[in-house]
């Protein structure tokens, strides 16, 4: 004769041996059993999994979703339970969800030093957009993606502005449009254009060297004279072996010789052949 018993999974694996010819209904567990054979409902949903469990039954726990199956004498996890928080704790035991993901990524990139003081925060698409950020702090940078700009907030700034340059947001300060572009074209000086900084610089004598610093070409001065240092207006240059110039401190004299000669005025030829002339003796 069949019988039955109802039971919690804990009683039912207290019994040891199993009567063949006795039905055991799991209550915690809403699962039958013929003796130690499964029968019905193949899953089971429980709060914390049992010590053991029955072959071909699908377990899940209901806190964490996590799901395991009984297979030869032990438990298999087929189903990584679910995880709303990504931290340092977490391992690959887990699943973390999609919001979480999203947070942790979200929590990441507020952190990062972009090198300007400030964090880095998650690009907007709009300038309408970027009225709506909080939690901002000063120095923090910001994409404007329509703008094609970096924005940086200014906590202590008043500027009564408001439009693409400057932008009042959620707090205190203002965002502040930065400069965008440097480039280097002919003419002098500095222009600015909107968010462009144009350094005028004759690019055939200036260049940009490798470590990012204006110099002077190489070929800026061939065929050309420097500048001498403390030379005199009018006098005579001179050259040394390697071509190099300097103020002889000599000048050119007049058509004639003067009466008391210098050491520094160097005689013309008219000077010198007026002063040669025989001259009526007296």
């Amino acid at each position: 004769m069949i019988g039955w018993t109802r039971c919690t999974r804990v009683q039912y694996e207290a019994l040891g041996t199993k009567k063949e010819d006795e039905f055991y209904y799991i209550s915690d567990e809403g699962i039958l059993f013929l003796g130690e054979v499964c029968y019905g409902r193949k899953f089971s949903v429980v709060s914390e999994f049992p010590t053991s469990g029955a072959a071909g039954v699908v377990y899940i726990n209901q806190m964490t979703f996590e799901v395991r199956i009984w297979s030869n004498g032990a438990w298999s996890t087929v189903g990584l339970p679910k995880s709303d928080a990504v931290n340092a704790s977490s391992t690959n035991a887990q699943l973390a969800t999609a919001k979480a993901v999203y947070d942790f990524v979200l929590g990441e990139l507020a952190k990062i030093d972009a090198g300007a003081g400030g964090r880095l925060h998650p690009a907007v698409q709009d300038i309408a957009a970027l009225k709506t950020v909080s939690g901002m702090l000063d120095k923090d940078l910001i994409l404007v993606e329509d703008a094609g700009a970096l924005y940086r907030y200014d906590a202590q700034s008043i500027d009564a502005g408001d439009d693409d340059k400057v932008v009042q947001g959620g707090g205190d300060g203002r965002w502040i449009k930065m400069i965008t572009a440097l480039t280097m074209t002919g003419g002098n000086g500095v222009s600015i254009s909107g968010t462009t900084i144009a350094l005028n610089a004759d690019t055939t004598v200036f260049e940009f060297g490798e470590d990012g610093k204006l110099k002077l070409k190489s070929s800026a001065l061939d065929g050309k004279m420097n500048v001498v240092s403390g030379a005199k207006a009018g006098n005579i240059a001179s050259f040394g072996a390697g071509g190099q110039v300097a103020d002889s401190g000599k000048v050119f004299g007049g058509d004639a010789i003067a009466a008391t000669p210098d050491g520094n005025t160097l005689a013309t030829e008219k000077a010198v052949a007026a002063a040669l002339t025989l001259k009526t003796i007296e």
